[in-house]
């Protein structure tokens, strides 16, 4: 994969808009020659489905590539952060372990960049209070009480989503322990869902797998906590993926071409998105050329 511009053909298979310029992207995305390379598809009931390219390497290959974003359309959440490049050195400061992520749109027109980290670590190295997204009082106790029912040591990792007008959202990401999903989902808003919805879902995986799946929930903090909920899971089929997407949200269609024009028999992860009213969004996430489909995440 030399370039980005033989990859946005599965984009337009699903009726993506994919009119970034590819040159300057593969120079800063791919310059680093990234072990992770995927494909996201996002498929809500109430809009086209988008899509990014998502790389993702050993933070000492991904820091030039980092450090380009953030310099040229990422912006920290408040002064006196001026330096553009603060941002990737908080981020490489904060965990100094683990392999970086970065995510990035297709369509010209979307200004959101996510970059993640994925690294187990303390929850004190959030440094909520001193972080690009420092937290209110309130939103430091809903967070600490958060990691309290999940029952892990540590988070596995965090995303940042941002624009050019600085760090909007913050994803921390813990590993999940099944039996205390409902206190959670109680505790975030989305205790219907969890019911209706998620619950179920892991049922089904677990009775089709022969044990449980193992799974990643990730909540949102912009930097009040939001009613939303992430379960993220894999590798799934596309044939599962495609029935999950019909049943859920929709864009069965757009998944089915996605996955047919990258000749993906899988997605690495998929990623379902619940709020108080239910499901919101699927992503899935579809190995590009030369991803390996195994390692850190």
């Amino acid at each position: 994969m030399n370039d980005l511009a033989s990859l946005t053909a599965w984009a337009t298979a699903a009726g993506a808009t994919a009119d970034l310029d590819p040159a300057p992207l593969a120079a800063t995305l791919l310059s680093a020659e990234p072990t992770r390379r995927l494909a996201r598809l996002s498929l809500t009931r109430q809009a086209p489905p988008s899509a990014a390219v998502v790389v993702g390497g050993p933070r000492e290959s991904m820091l030039p590539a980092l450090q380009r974003l953030t310099a040229t359309g990422v912006a920290p959440a408040r002064a006196p952060h001026a330096d553009p490049t603060w941002l990737a050195r908080w981020l490489v400061g904060r965990w100094p372990r683990g392999p970086v992520v970065i995510d990035h749109p297709l369509a010209a027109g979307d200004p959101t960049r996510v970059l993640g980290l994925v690294a187990p670590m303390p929850p004190t190295r959030l440094s909520l209070s001193a972080s690009p997204l420092p937290f209110p009082r309130a939103s430091v106790l809903h967070f600490n009480a958060l990691h309290a029912l999940t029952g892990e040591p540590g988070v596995v990792g965090c995303r940042l989503v941002s624009s050019p007008t600085g760090v909007r959202h913050l994803r921390p990401r813990w590993s999940l322990r099944h039996e205390t999903l409902p206190a959670l989902a109680d505790h975030l808003g989305v205790g219907a869902a969890a019911r209706e919805v998620l619950q179920p879902l892991l049922d089904d995986l677990r009775q089709m797998a022969g044990r449980p799946v193992p799974a990643v929930i990730e909540v949102s903090y912009d930097p009040e906590p939001l009613p939303r909920l992430t379960l993220e899971w894999g590798p799934v089929g596309v044939r599962l993926a495609t029935s999950l997407a019909r049943a859920l949200v929709g864009g069965e269609t757009a998944l089915e071409a996605a996955a047919g024009a990258l000749s993906a028999p899988a997605a690495f992860r998929l990623r379902l998105t619940c709020g108080a009213e239910g499901p919101e969004q699927l992503e899935a996430l579809l190995p590009l050329p030369g991803d390996p489909m195994k390692g850190p995440w």
